[in-house]
């Protein structure tokens, strides 16, 4: 009974395990999207902004100062993505290198290239400031370009992951209904052994023994 108990207690820490990890790799999954429809959100602001800028006055210091202002908060969301998207490699790592698209993950940072965009944004700003609105517009398309890369990288990492996790959620149903069928067998097997053996046998005490064992 004890070997049995000792065997129950690991199967189910193996099971608490197991259903951690399922939780980390959705949790991986929803910051993967999340970080991806926010670059689709700045893809769209950095857009805007460049053709607002390619329109506007050089001379209009007041509209010049707006474009900068809105340049500077785009660039203050990349800077949140390039962290968190730090610690989603934190949480992908911890899950195991072997279990995660890594890969996948690499690639996108590459897109992104935070160095680059960034840098892109501030020539922006600078070129804005000396009224050089062309090449600012155009400092804004090479920032969207990669921001547009990132996203949707991201969203094929997602994707994958998404079917992934659908494919372990399978597996695991599968295998819960593999053990319930075993173990309705088990009952069954006890049962008609009780059944079958007469109310003063030595083993009694034994079937009864194997069902609790089964629970």
């Amino acid at each position: 009974a004890m070997e049995q108990f000792k065997f129950n207690d690991e199967q189910f820490r193996k099971s608490i395990e197991r259903s951690m990890k399922i939780l980390k790799r959705l949790q991986a999954e929803q910051k993967t999207d999340a970080l991806r429809k926010r670059a689709e959100e700045l893809v769209k602001q950095q857009d805007e902004l460049s053709e607002d800028t390619k329109k506007s006055n050089p001379s209009d210091k007041n509209k010049q100062n707006e474009l900068s202002k809105r340049q500077e908060k785009i660039q203050s969301e990349l800077n949140k993505i390039e962290k968190e998207l730090k610690d989603l490699e934190k949480i992908m790592e911890d899950i195991g290198q072997e279990e995660m698209p890594m890969d996948e993950l690499k690639k996108a940072m590459d897109d992104l290239n935070p160095e680059e965009t960034n840098k892109e944004m501030s020539d922006s700003k600078q070129n804005m400031q000396s009224g050089d609105n062309k090449k600012s517009s155009q400092n804004q398309k090479k920032a969207s370009d990669n921001l547009k890369k990132f996203s949707q990288q991201m969203k094929k990492m997602k994707e994958g992951m998404q079917q992934q996790n659908a494919q372990d959620a399978i597996d695991k149903l599968e295998k819960y209904v593999s053990d319930m069928l075993e173990l309705s067998k088990k009952q069954e097997s006890v049962k008609n052994n009780t059944a079958k053996s007469d109310y003063n046998s030595t083993k009694i005490p034994q079937y009864a023994q194997e069902q609790a064992e089964m629970f």
